[in-house]
């Protein structure tokens, strides 16, 4: 039996981007055009999948009208550029480091999430929020892409103490100008200090995950 502890919010940091990539020469233009298309709706039982499976039933759309695939981020950019799916959904930070590579070997767009879908999925999933990908994130990117995303959260056992609490933030990085464990913009070595150890509780989390 899997034993469930009582967990406290330390703080909610940046948001997590919903993206969705196709190829820039691709007919796929809505989530809707993804009907009938291989999409990559990221790793099983994932943050990603999850948020794939909700934004696509805010159009409509099951493993039944889409050809739902489960791929980590590297080889759905690789399967997106060889032809071998139409789509991939990725949920990180933008600029997102498997999206910028792949947008040096082929030419891409994201699709944007229409307000009144958007609406729904915050109406539905309170963690939920409007995220926009600015022009000129990714290479090639000429406008402003609408979308939603997840607030990254730190979670910690309750039991703690604010020192301890204090001192978690400072070590993982949850500070001022310091680098997230969690869905970087770059993929820079994460490193904790040894007295971590100590902390057997502590549990780093997106915050759709902490809702499963």
């Amino acid at each position: 039996a899997i034993r469930r502890q009582r967990q406290m919010c330390i703080r909610d940091r940046y948001t997590e981007a919903c993206q969705i990539v196709v190829k820039a020469d691709s007919s796929i233009n809505t989530v809707e055009d993804l009907q009938d298309k291989r999409v990559s709706v990221g790793e099983e039982e994932s943050g990603t999948e999850q948020n794939a499976k909700q934004i696509l039933a805010a159009y409509g759309l099951n493993d039944s009208l889409v050809d739902e695939v489960n791929l980590d981020y590297s080889n759905a950019a690789e399967e997106l550029r060889e032809g071998k799916i139409d789509a991939f959904f990725c949920t990180a930070g933008a600029q997102t480091t498997v999206i910028v590579e792949l947008a040096k070997k082929c030419d891409i767009r994201l699709l944007s999430i229409d307000e009144k879908s958007a609406e729904k999925l915050k109406g539905t999933y309170k963690f939920y929020t409007d995220c926009t990908i600015p022009k000129e994130t990714y290479n090639g990117q000429t406008e402003d892409v609408k979308t939603v995303g997840v607030k990254a959260v730190l979670l910690a056992s309750d039991k703690l103490s604010a020192d301890t609490v204090k001192d978690i933030t400072k070590i993982t990085g949850y500070v001022r100008g310091g680098c997230s464990p969690l869905g970087m913009k770059k993929q820079f070595p994460t490193i904790l200090d040894k007295s971590m150890e100590q902390f057997d509780n502590c549990l780093l989390y997106t915050s759709d995950a902490a809702d499963e």
